[in-house]
């Protein structure tokens, strides 16, 4: 299957998700990842904010201020990458080119991604590989493309997040592609 069919059928999927399943998958998402080392040791980590049914890290977002850890959220950037900046409980949003909300910025600076700890990112499929399909613009991958000449220990952990059902048998990798460390969802990690 080409990957436009694949983002076409998981996606045609993923608007199909009940309120109620989307509550409960993002749920046990978050507890893992709440649970896991990367989360429990990462200062500063990068979440999104769901869209278009994707796993709502909402509370992973509320738990991360609870234990004092810094918020970033990313924007969209001229050079088609993304920027990321930091956020709290009084920051407003405005709905970028794509209809996905992003914190608005005035006089501040965004932290450069390789100053982040963890980094949760969404995608629309995955497989067994921890290879990441994106809905297909690049900006996760161009942000990150800096992960493939430095050590594991001198970047941030990046994590996929998903739904089960997104899970496809193989996903031909492009040279610009980036891996994830780990692929959380609601049955397993990846």
């Amino acid at each position: 299957m080409y990957k436009s069919d694949i983002r076409k059928t998981i996606r045609a999927q993923r608007k199909q998700l009940s309120a109620h399943i989307i509550a409960d998958a993002s749920h046990i998402v978050s507890e893992k990842i709440l649970h896991h080392p990367a989360f429990l040791n990462a200062k500063k980590i990068a979440l999104y904010i769901s869209h278009d049914n994707e796993i709502d890290l909402s509370e992973i977002m509320s738990r991360a201020r609870e234990l004092n850890k810094s918020i970033y959220l990313p924007i969209l950037s001229d050079n088609n990458e993304l920027t990321f900046y930091e956020i709290n409980s009084n920051t407003r949003f405005i709905k970028n080119k794509f209809g996905i909300d992003e914190p608005v910025v005035s006089n501040q600076s965004p932290v450069s991604p390789t100053e982040l700890d963890l980094m949760l990112i969404p995608l629309v499929a995955f497989d067994a590989q921890c290879n990441r399909l994106g809905r297909g613009a690049g900006y996760y991958d161009r942000t990150l493309q800096f992960t493939k000449n430095i050590s594991r220990d001198e970047r941030p952990v990046l994590i996929g997040v998903a739904y089960e059902f997104q899970k496809v048998d193989q996903l031909i990798p492009e040279a610009w592609d980036v891996k994830m460390d780990c692929i959380v969802t609601e049955f397993s990690f990846v």
